[in-house]
């Protein structure tokens, strides 16, 4: 995939940040690296419901935006260390308001 590295898709930096963050489970895995670097096997563990086919297609795109970074491990692919950059690390507050307010509207 091309990199998509500060390319503006829209007039509305709302839905820019939204396409870069949001989608096909991009939030999840964000927010699961949050807590730190984790190998695809980590992650697959912690987002059984994902898979790995699209795990490994949204990890690109987000390595595209810029938001993480692939550390590769040439033993096995599956050992690859992925982490977020400083660019991911600044979604950190916006991710902790959203699952306070869904907790508060679902009552959780």
């Amino acid at each position: 995939m091309a990199k998509r590295k500060n390319q503006r898709r829209t007039a509305c930096p709302l839905n820019d940040a939204t396409d870069v963050a949001g989608g096909q489970c991009k939030e999840l895995i964000l927010n699961k690296l949050i807590g730190g670097a984790m190998s695809l096997n980590q992650l697959a563990a912690l987002l059984p419901d994902i898979s790995n086919e699209m795990l490994l297609l949204q990890l690109g795109e987000l390595e595209a935006d810029e938001l993480l970074i692939c550390t590769v491990c040439t033993e096995n692919s599956l050992n690859n260390k992925y982490e977020l950059t400083n660019k991911g690390r600044s979604l950190e507050k916006a991710f902790h308001s959203l699952k306070e307010r869904g907790e508060i509207i679902f009552l959780i």
